[in-house]
């Protein structure tokens, strides 16, 4: 994949998960689907500030990766999740801006969480994580009786990226 690929995709995602947020059921924070789970707080927290994080990996500022994944959440509901969204991605597009075809492919970033890996790698593992909490969160608010489906989990897509 090239760079505008993981752009589109991102984008897509961006688009896509602040539409998600027009679901959220307010007061319903704290509800898990399982005791031994995340509440949808958590999830949607985890799920949202995920891109701010891969710029941070990308920017090399690990620790202040580290202080942030340790610290309390202030997020409280969909407005918040969504303004932390909107500056992750932002610095992420910054992030992936300054890095030349090169150092896309070749340069090796450092990661708390596996093995050092190229930008290419991080965004690759980046995207399938979003995706995958992404059907967590799309589940969560379906048992919460929000009207989600089929139209929700396409909300943002083009042609173009079918094909």
């Amino acid at each position: 994949m090239k760079k505008e690929d993981f752009v589109k995709e991102l984008q897509f995602l961006h688009k896509n998960l602040s539409h998600y947020l027009t679901y959220w059921p307010a007061g319903k924070e704290v509800w898990k689907p399982a005791e031994n789970s995340f509440s949808l707080l958590e999830l949607a927290c985890h799920l949202y500030h995920l891109p701010g994080d891969y710029a941070l990996i990308l920017g090399g500022k690990l620790k202040e990766l580290e202080e942030k994944s340790t610290g309390e959440r202030e997020e409280k509901g969909a407005d918040d999740l969504r303004a932390v969204l909107d500056y992750g991605m932002a610095a992420l597009f910054s992030a992936m801006a300054s890095l030349s075809d090169e150092e896309w492919e070749t340069k090796r970033f450092p990661c708390p969480f596996y093995p050092s890996a190229t930008a290419k790698k991080h965004l690759f593992q980046l995207i399938t994580h979003m995706h995958h909490h992404r059907g967590q969160f799309h589940l969560y608010l379906k048992q919460l009786g929000q009207p989600v489906d089929t139209e929700t989990v396409y909300y943002g897509q083009t042609e173009e990226q079918f094909s």
